[in-house]
């Protein structure tokens, strides 16, 4: 699951522990600053993260140590990248049967 500390945090159900079995690092080298608003599995036990402060995380489930890759989403106006603006979202969602991941920002826009 996600939490509020920008953590993803990982439970073996088949196991009775309470505690979870592996959990990303809470350290200034972390991804994610603000609150994970979704996690989504990927092909290959691979599973992305996005926090609300628009940051885009891909991890191996196996080694939840460092992140694959990290995207930090924002919009160009021109080719300049002067006028890129941050998206901070508020909602997202995958299409499970494509790659495409939906995000809602705070504006009230949709990006695919």
């Amino acid at each position: 699951c996600g939490a509020d500390t920008g953590q993803i945090v990982l439970w073996d159900l088949r196991q009775p522990h309470t505690v979870p079995v592996q959990r990303t690092p809470l350290d200034s080298h972390a991804p994610h600053a603000e609150p994970i608003i979704n996690i989504f599995e990927l092909p290959g036990d691979l599973c992305a993260a996005v926090s609300i402060d628009g940051v885009l995380s891909t991890w191996s489930i196996a080694q939840l140590q460092r992140p694959i890759d990290v995207t930090e989403l924002t919009l160009n106006f021109s080719h300049s990248t002067s006028s890129q603006q941050k998206i901070f979202v508020s909602a997202a969602d995958a299409i499970s049967s494509s790659s495409t991941l939906l995000l809602g920002s705070d504006t009230g826009d949709l990006y695919q």
